[in-house]
């Protein structure tokens, strides 16, 4: 079984890509958590940007985790992701179809979070980047 790492929008951290050997790391926009979640345009930029500028190849795929994890014919796929912070994420990911083995790793401080929270992203965004 491969060993494939599916990265979440709060680790996009190259510390998570070294704690083990990655046969597969794939960054996806699953459109159900899309539809629940919207993204802006500078969000997606910025995931880009990150996984760009990870030291790895990264797959990105904008479709539902089932297609793209599980093969026809094969066993159930073992995946792993890092605990995500939000709680409502976190829950989605834990309805995955039994066909996919979630491994979950442990959560990881790349962006420290500023002390107020912030309704618009382009806010957030001004309060951290000096961090990257």
């Amino acid at each position: 079984m491969s060993k494939t790492l599916w990265l979440q929008p709060d680790d996009l951290n190259p510390d998570v890509l070294a704690s083990e050997h990655w046969d597969e790391v794939v960054y996806l926009f699953d459109p159900e958590w899309l539809a629940k979640r919207p993204h802006s345009l500078k969000q997606i930029h910025f995931i880009c940007e990150a996984l760009a500028s990870l030291p790895i190849p990264v797959t990105v795929y904008r479709a539902n985790p089932l297609d793209v994890l599980t093969a026809e014919g094969q066993a159930a796929a073992q995946v792993s992701i890092v605990e995500p912070r939000d709680i409502e994420l976190r829950d989605h990911l834990s309805q995955l179809p039994s066909e996919i083995d979630v491994r979950w790793l442990p959560k990881t401080t790349w962006i420290h979070p500023p002390a107020q929270p912030f309704r618009r992203f382009f806010k957030f965004w001004n309060a951290v980047k000096k961090q990257i």
